[in-house]
């Protein structure tokens, strides 16, 4: 494809993305019309990104429009269609000083490749993916959903070794929805809080395949799970709760993985994470976290390590000891405010996450969010910045 078409199609797809929104939202509702049995939502997002460490020739910026449309058809009592579609448009230094941009950011796991990568130049990239689209039936018993769909097994509120289909990185702050995995996934609502699930998502090869039940269950006023199933190249046996202890709520789950080629070996990985949370009476809401990956290193080399680590649900994080404290607080209905402390002993890897919201007008929202890390690099790199990270978003929703 020459370059002459190749921006004509992009200027047309990313002129359709941008304006649709706005002409669906222009229409006025007719009153007398029967009640629709579609929805549409979405939202329009800039993103821009300052990136450095302590040395001030080392400032990297970069932007990103992100434009997101989901779709959802009830065509009969039961029945429902949805599919997202997710559009990005990445221009700017970190375009350019990325070796392989394009590449990075169009990394997959799904049986089916619904991904177009429309342009790659020097300092900018456009990529769209249909990250979900599913069919689901529901009786008052069973539901069977098949497509691109995100099966959230996750209890816990920052890591999840039970989320063994679609784990994500909680450093990735701007994809609300969360990965989707190509699947088939059945329920059975067995009585009041109890659910069967069982989930099978195909891959290429059979090591590829993750394929699991689940059972919950409310008990001693805990929600409880139970999971076990095939992951990629392991099996895996699995347990979640959540509930209370006193007023703070109490989450953790728990997760062993082992080859099941090597069954009789010592190389299973244990992922379990614990967590407990609270709300003053004055709006101060705080959450303290643990992690530990059995299989997890003993020290932070830099800070691609920390983003470009093989997640899994047996390694959410790269290191084996990991702690995390968070506090938010809304100090009017329009302005919120949270920080966050990571903290590893292995390398003494901590991170600080600052970052204010705020909600400027109906459907407009803005955010200052700020990433910082540092780490001991040995005795000839003393505790030092890894890097850090300041990010400003803007956000415009809309739904009919």
């Amino acid at each position: 494809m020459n370059n002459s078409l190749q921006y004509q199609i992009v200027t047309i797809v990313w002129s359709c993305c941008l304006l649709l929104p706005a002409l669906f939202l222009q229409a006025q509702p007719d009153t007398s019309a029967p009640e629709r049995n579609w929805q549409i939502s979405g939202y329009i997002k800039d993103l821009q990104t300052n990136q450095f460490t302590i040395n001030p020739n080392s400032l990297i910026t970069g932007s990103l429009v992100h434009h997101r449309f989901n779709f959802t058809w009830y065509p009969a009592t039961g029945l429902t269609f949805s599919a997202g579609l997710r559009n990005r448009l990445f221009y700017g230094e970190q375009v350019k000083y990325t070796p392989n941009f394009a590449r990075f950011i169009d990394v997959g796991n799904s049986l089916a490749d619904l991904s177009e990568v429309w342009l790659e130049k020097n300092t900018v990239v456009v990529h769209s993916v249909l990250d979900r689209l599913w069919a689901e039936y529901q009786t008052d018993k069973w539901s069977i959903r098949a497509g691109r769909q995100r099966i959230n097994w996750g209890i816990h509120l920052i890591w999840n070794p039970n989320d063994v289909f679609n784990n994500y990185n909680f450093l990735d702050f701007d994809y609300e929805e969360r990965p989707g995995s190509d699947a088939i996934r059945l329920q059975y609502f067995v009585s009041g809080f109890a659910q069967a699930d069982v989930a099978v998502a195909p891959a290429k090869t059979w090591n590829g395949w993750t394929a699991a039940a689940r059972y919950g269950f409310n008990q001693w006023e805990y929600d409880v799970q139970v999971l076990a199933g095939k992951y990629k190249t392991d099996v895996f046996l699995g347990a979640g709760w959540a509930g209370n202890l006193g007023n703070a709520g109490f989450k953790g789950e728990v997760s062993y993985f082992h080859p099941y080629r090597q069954i009789t070996d010592t190389s299973g990985v244990l992922s379990a994470s614990v967590g407990a949370d609270y709300m003053f009476n004055k709006g101060w809401y705080i959450n303290g976290a643990a992690l530990l990956n059995s299989g997890g290193a003993s020290s932070v080399n830099s800070l691609l390590q920390l983003f470009a680590f093989n997640l899994s649900p047996k390694s959410l994080m790269p290191t084996r000891y990991n702690f995390m404290f968070q506090t938010s607080k809304s100090f009017t209905p329009l302005l919120t405010g949270s920080a966050a402390v990571l903290y590893s002993p292995n390398g003494h890897l901590l991170g600080f996450l600052p970052s204010v919201s705020c909600n400027i007008a109906l459907n407009w929202d803005a955010d200052l969010t700020g990433q910082f890390f540092f780490a001991d690099l040995g005795s000839n790199q003393p505790f030092k910045t890894l890097g850090n990270a300041v990010y400003l978003r803007f956000k415009w929703s809309y739904a009919k």
